[in-house]
C-alpha cells in the first residue's frame, strides 16, 4: 500500500472530519474558530499529524477516549495527549504488547491479505515510540474550540477511564468503544455488566442526535443506548459462544442479538459467567 493511500478522509458534517485507517479505525477531527480537536490517534503506523495538517492549521488539542493501542498508537506524533488518568496504566500495559500486535497483523496478512500499514512502515522505529506527555482529562470537562463547545463524559466499562465527547453544536457523541454495535466488557477492570448498564444511563440526561463510534462509519441512533442496556440484561451464557482474542489469547463469551433498526449487536463479556477459569 502506498503511503498516500493509507488514510481516507470524509467530511460527514460541517467541520467534522473522519480519518479512516485500515482495520476499521476512525480518528475524528473537529474544527472550531480558534482551535481544533483530534479524538484518538489510531494505530500510529503512519503519520496522522501530517494528515491533520492537510485539513487545518489551527492549534490542536488531542484526546484519547481510552488507553487501547488502536486509539493511542499515534500519540508519539503529538506533544501532549489528554486522557482520563485512570487509563494511563492501561496504556502502558498495552504498549508492552506492540510487538505482539505487529506479529498478529503479519499473520492476518498471510491468511487474509489484510494490509495494516503502508510500504514505508518502519517496524523497529515504531516499537520504540511512546507518548511524550499525558494531560489529565476530567469528567464533565468543557472544551472550547472557539464558538464551539464540547463536553467530556466518563462512561466506564470497556475500560476503567473511558471517555466520550459530546459536541453541543451537533448533538453528536464521539463514543470511542463505549457505545457501538460491538461492546467489549470482558476485561478485568472491576466493572460488572450491571454497573455498565448504570454507567450508560448517564448519557440519557443529554440531548443526543447520534453516536459516532471509533469502528463504525455511520451515525448510530440515540436508541442504541437502551438497546445496549437490553443486550447486557438479556445475555445468556448458554447461548453465547467462546471468543479467543487473536493477539493475547484471552477468552470471553460473545452474545449476539439482531435489532431491526441497528442490525446485529455483539456483547463480549466474562467467560467466568459460564466456566470456572
Amino acid at each position: 500500500m502506498k503511503k498516500e493511500n493509507y488514510y481516507k478522509v470524509s467530511n460527514p458534517f460541517k467541520n467534522i472530519y473522519r480519518i479512516y485507517e485500515p482495520g476499521d479505525i476512525f480518528s475524528t477531527l473537529i474544527i472550531g474558530e480558534e482551535k481544533a480537536l483530534l479524538i484518538d490517534t489510531g494505530h500510529g503506523f503512519e503519520n496522522l499529524k501530517e494528515e491533520v495538517k492537510k485539513i487545518t492549521s489551527l492549534p490542536l488539542m488531542v484526546i484519547n477516549t481510552h488507553g487501547h493501542m488502536d486509539h493511542t498508537g499515534g500519540n508519539y506524533l503529538f506533544d501532549e495527549i489528554h486522557i482520563n488518568p485512570k487509563d494511563i496504566p492501561l496504556y502502558y500495559k498495552y504498549e508492552k504488547e506492540k510487538k505482539m500486535m505487529i506479529d498478529t497483523y503479519k499473520e492476518l496478512y498471510k491468511e487474509r491479505g489484510l494490509v495494516m500499514w503502508a510500504d514505508d512502515f518502519n517496524e523497529e522505529k515504531f516499537l520504540k515510540t511512546t507518548t511524550k506527555t499525558f494531560i489529565p482529562l476530567e469528567n464533565n470537562q468543557i472544551i472550547d474550540l472557539g464558538n464551539r463547545k464540547l463536553e467530556v463524559i466518563e462512561v466506564p466499562g470497556h475500560t476503567l477511564g473511558h471517555m466520550v465527547i459530546l459536541d453541543y453544536e451537533t448533538g453528536i457523541v464521539f463514543s470511542g468503544d463505549a457505545v457501538s454495535t460491538s461492546i467489549w466488557i470482558y476485561y478485568n477492570n472491576g466493572i460488572s455488566p450491571e454497573q455498565y448498564i448504570e454507567n450508560l444511563e448517564v448519557l440519557k440526561k443529554y440531548s443526543i442526535k447520534g453516536f459516532l463510534s471509533a469502528h463504525v462509519e455511520n451515525l448510530l441512533p440515540p436508541s442504541l443506548v437502551t438497546e445496549l442496556q437490553n443486550l447486557i440484561k438479556e445475555r445468556d451464557p448458554e447461548k453465547s459462544k467462546v471468543f479467543t482474542h487473536r493477539r493475547n489469547g484471552e477468552k470471553a463469551l460473545i452474545y449476539r442479538k439482531d435489532v431491526e433498526t441497528l442490525g446485529r449487536l455483539y456483547l463480549l463479556y466474562s467467560i467466568k459467567e459460564k466456566y470456572k477459569v
